[in-house]
């Protein structure tokens, strides 16, 4: 074969549609290669979606004899079988002591597996354990209405309240009480201030918290402290943190 001028292939020559010499670009090769493509591509697909590795051992993807007890030998707990992607964790829970926490509004203490619930007035939060496990402090919250000076006007407008306590009760869920209510009053009207987080000091004679009170209108919310037995707030002094004030 002949080449033209300037050493190229001739246009209507089989060289000059495979320039590089690596075989016919024309027959039953192209379509070979994409059905065994598509072939592949179903295969990982299909294993995927079975929680399987394509092209791996049996063993490896867990659904082998394993360890020999028919669950792909993953080691869960006697007389489950668990499927094969699946990592079996043991349900029990072991720890020393209980924990005490809110659900759904009302407060929960739970030792291992067993929970039971103490409150059931469905706004109850944020509860802390004192020092010796006797008592529990929480935040329970009173919904209501009232009116208030719109701020910066003498006009007084209704505003939903959410008016926090500060409760108190044995670590059984008797003897309820009441410590310290944010509500509010000026002359004819009712307003609230926060009461957050409290957490008991180690004698249980100083609890703190983070309020507004006893005035919300002259303070942010702060870290401080509440005695009971005075029932006095009293604010540690501590730089005041704008937008969001002192918070955990």
């Amino acid at each position: 074969m002949t080449r033209q001028a300037g050493g190229r292939r001739p246009r209507g020559s089989a060289a000059s549609r495979d320039p590089y010499g690596i075989g016919p670009v024309t027959g039953y090769i192209g379509p070979i290669v994409a059905i065994v493509g598509l072939i592949v591509v179903g295969v990982v697909t299909l294993s995927l979606l079975q929680g399987q590795l394509p092209f791996l051992p049996a063993a490896v993807n867990g659904n082998g004899s394993g360890n020999g007890n028919g669950n792909g030998g993953q080691n869960g707990p006697p007389g489950t079988t668990a499927p094969s992607n699946v990592v079996v964790t043991p349900p029990d829970t072991t720890f020393i002591g209980s924990i005490v926490y809110a659900k759904a509004g009302n407060i929960w203490v739970q030792s291992g597996t067993d929970a039971k619930q103490l409150t059931d007035d469905g706004h109850d939060s944020m509860p802390a354990y004192s020092a010796n496990g006797a008592w529990i402090y929480f935040i329970r919250v009173e919904i209501g209405a009232a009116k208030f000076p719109t701020e910066g006007n003498k006009q007084r407008s209704w505003y939903d309240l959410f008016t926090p306590a500060l409760m108190r009760m044995r670590a059984d869920g008797t003897d309820v009480r009441r410590l310290l209510t944010g509500r509010y009053v000026q002359g004819s009207s009712t307003w609230f201030y926060w009461l957050r987080q409290p957490t008991p000091s180690p004698d249980n004679r100083t609890i703190a918290v983070i309020s507004d009170g006893p005035n919300p209108l002259q303070s942010d919310v702060v870290l401080q402290t509440f005695t009971p037995a005075t029932k006095q707030l009293k604010s540690l002094n501590l730089p005041e943190s704008t937008h969001l004030g002192h918070q955990d």
